[in-house]
């Protein structure tokens, strides 16, 4: 085969691809895709990897094509975006419907989480995250702790609970 075989995921290394070409590659985009929603293209990361410079060149040239940032990136690295993608993406992603049931129990919608979420997120990606970071864990305030986990369902409440302990130990486990 003279063509070039590609794949977009993160997690699959590039190398199952071997069977199929003797010239293989990936091009990965780090981004959450919707079918209705617009998404601008040029905004987003592609990692790439190929089975030599020449390939590269040529899926490099792909993601340049659409306006997209290359960004090379093996297997193994791969792997670490698309874990820090889940938790940066779908993590934060399943909290807000947490809070969005939460709400509803008292009579609001989503919106009115709309500017904290988004004032968190700017502050993580201009201060950095480990500044951004404010709350009942991080003020070690342990009483506010265990009356929210009162407030919870017992899922929600594990969860409230284990991404508290790990705040709490980051910022106070030397006091």
């Amino acid at each position: 085969m003279r063509g070039v075989v590609v794949h977009t995921s993160g997690t699959v290394p590039m190398d199952v691809l071997k069977i199929c070409a003797e010239r293989v590659g990936v091009l990965y985009p780090l981004q959450t895709f919707s079918r209705d929603r617009a998404l601008n293209i040029k905004e987003v990361p592609f990692f790439t990897e190929a089975s030599d410079a020449s390939t590269l060149v040529k899926i490099d040239g792909m993601a340049a094509s659409i306006g997209a940032q290359a960004l090379h990136a093996d297997s193994d690295a791969r792997s670490l975006l698309h874990v820090a993608g889940v938790l940066a993406c779908n993590f934060p992603n399943y909290l807000i419907g947490c809070a969005q049931k939460i709400l509803s129990r008292g009579g609001y919608g989503l919106d009115v989480l709309r500017p904290l979420v988004a004032e968190t997120i700017a502050k993580s990606f201009q201060m950095g995250p480990e500044a951004a970071q404010t709350g009942p864990a991080r003020r070690g305030n342990t009483e506010t702790i265990k009356k929210h986990i009162a407030l919870l369902p017992d899922d929600q409440a594990e969860i409230y609970s284990l991404i508290s302990d790990a705040i709490l130990k980051k910022y106070h486990s030397d006091e």
